[in-house]
């Protein structure tokens, strides 16, 4: 007989959607030390998806264990979403290179457009 150990780490990835960012805790509690505030539409690594239950302005998920700007710390999921990766279309993207610079590249594009009022500016392409 043959055995075979194979180890397949999957990483999940989720980001902010609460317009006021997020509270990075010390701890899965709402009283837990603030490490830090995660803004709107930033993404971290979930370490863990299985903390405690809570009820914060009227929604109850769990605590997220999760990685941010390499600090660990707990966020409460009610206010994050978990980030699909298959609604992201590579054939129509601007970088054709690492996935979360793209992520990075679409986020910074989307907060300079809604800086200039949602509407739209020209851009100019020159081919050499």
């Amino acid at each position: 007989m043959i055995f075979i150990n194979c180890k397949y780490a999957f990483e999940e990835r989720g980001y902010v959607i609460a317009n006021s960012g997020l509270s990075f805790r010390q701890s899965p509690k709402a009283d837990s030390l603030r490490l830090n505030i995660i803004p709107r539409d930033e993404f971290f690594l979930i370490l863990d998806k299985e903390g405690p239950e809570d009820t914060i302005e009227g929604t109850t998920k769990r605590w997220w264990k999760v990685n941010y700007n390499d600090q660990i710390g707990w966020i409460f999921s009610g206010f994050a979403a978990i980030y699909d990766p298959s609604f992201y279309d590579v054939k129509k993207s601007l970088y054709k290179g690492d996935l979360s610079i793209k992520v990075e590249f679409y986020n910074e594009l989307k907060t300079f457009f809604s800086k200039k009022g949602g509407g739209s500016l020209p851009i100019e392409f020159h081919i050499e």
